[in-house]
């Protein structure tokens, strides 16, 4: 049995029914499907598997943008991200690294200039360069007001950035806090 980070995820996403209780977003209670996403400016970041392989780098983007309030909110993908998959434009997604498309994935949710971002194992086949990239730009962008929901198993460098840290076990909170108090033997106690 898992410790249930990414059934938190999918339920949150509206990829799965809560069998009790609400999800807040917002200040309203939300029972939403997964269609209702672009409406609520909600991007989910998958566990994998969040770009379309047959397309090239720039088209992923272009699709990202549709369903974006018609288009109409919608930014450029950060500067960091794109340096990462620079000359890349014309390549086929399928064909990139992991750590490659996982980068894609998140800039195609970015473009969408979510309110909420969702992510399951956001770092998941990232070098140690660019999850220092991207943990930064996360800090950042929660900074500027984007609510972010991770689902992580590289649960000390999240903490890194986190204003709030959730612990499961077993479906279960296990320990919260502040990331950054957050200590290596909470982790362990936790995870091991």
């Amino acid at each position: 049995m898992g410790s249930g980070k990414s059934t938190l995820v999918d339920a949150v996403s509206g990829l799965i029914p809560i069998s009790g209780g609400r999800i807040r977003f917002d200040g309203a209670n939300e029972h939403y499907r997964l269609v209702d996403l672009a409406r609520l400016r909600i991007s989910y970041l998958r566990q994998a598997g969040g770009v379309f392989p047959h397309l090239s780098v720039a088209e992923n983007l272009q699709v990202a943008c549709i369903g974006s309030r018609m288009g109409k909110v919608f930014r450029l993908p950060p500067v960091e991200l794109m340096t990462m998959l620079e000359g890349k434009d014309e390549q086929i997604a399928g064909t990139l690294s992991g750590g490659e498309q996982q980068i894609l994935a998140l800039a195609m949710c970015l473009v969408k200039k979510p309110r909420l971002l969702v992510a399951d194992e956001v770092l998941r086949g990232l070098s140690t360069s660019a999850v220092t990239t991207v943990l930064d730009l996360l800090e950042r962008e929660a900074k500027a007001g984007m609510a972010i929901l991770v689902a992580e198993d590289r649960a000390r460098d999240i903490c890194r950035v986190a204003v709030r840290f959730l612990g499961l076990k077993g479906g279960r909170v296990a320990a919260s806090g502040e990331g950054k108090l957050i200590t290596d033997k909470i982790l362990r106690d936790i995870y091991f």
